[in-house]
């Protein structure tokens, strides 16, 4: 087995990654929410401060913004791109509106400058979610890359999955050296874990399988059902 903790890979995924959507810095965390959370606490917002989300969320996301005693403030999505309606965003921002989580659903790419503009005329910190957007481009800029961080959730069902883990890119340095201050505190990771993440995904891909999922699966989902 290869050591979990072995620096030298790591890195080099990390740089790897950063080049590949086009970022100078990257940053591998244990999941998605760990990285949101980190983000969000190196911007030291005042407790009651809002952040945009979309209502189409996962709920460790919620709670990462909650628990550092910040507000959700939620934007309706258009209905071909699934992400926020642009003509929302701006009346949606009040005095204290301090960050925005832009979530990119199903592969679909919004028009990024509509959205990001109204956002960066009032300094809304801007996090990118493109879990389901990686590859993606918009006018020849890579989705993630539009906001002041991206963050990718590697986790199972994902275009580049390692059994679960967040990757946070951005250009900015000195944002970069705050979150591996506060990677270092985090706890080491859990080769179990992984282990029945590979387990999980194992029976997940045998059952869905066109020909198990027609002779088996769907029919064991019915029994559950009734």
């Amino acid at each position: 087995f290869y050591k979990l903790d072995d620096e030298t890979k790591i890195l080099k995924f990390e740089k790897s990654f950063a080049k590949h959507n086009n970022q100078k810095y990257c940053l591998a965390f244990p999941f998605a929410r760990t990285a949101i959370h980190s983000i969000l606490k190196t911007l030291n917002l005042p407790k009651g401060s809002e952040v945009i989300m979309s209502p189409i969320s996962i709920k460790g996301i919620l709670d990462a913004v909650l628990d550092l005693g910040l507000v959700p403030k939620y934007i309706d999505l258009d209905t071909e791109t699934f992400n926020f309606k642009t003509e929302d965003i701006e009346k949606s921002i009040t005095g204290k509106t301090k960050a925005a989580i832009i979530t990119n659903l199903f592969g679909l790419v919004p028009n990024m400058e509509n959205i990001i503009l109204p956002l960066r005329e009032k300094n809304i910190f801007i996090i990118e979610d493109f879990s389901h957007g990686l590859n993606s481009i918009y006018c020849g800029k890579s989705i993630g890359s539009f906001g002041d961080v991206g963050v990718y959730s590697s986790s199972s069902m994902k275009t580049l999955d390692t059994l679960g883990g967040g990757l946070i890119v951005t250009d900015q340095f000195s944002l970069y050296q705050d979150l591996i201050k506060i990677k270092k505190n985090l706890f080491p990771s859990n080769r179990i874990f992984l282990i029945k993440k590979a387990y999980i995904n194992l029976i997940r891909n045998i059952a869905t399988n066109t020909l198990i999922f027609s002779l088996f699966t769907f029919y064991f989902l019915q029994l559950l059902r009734i």
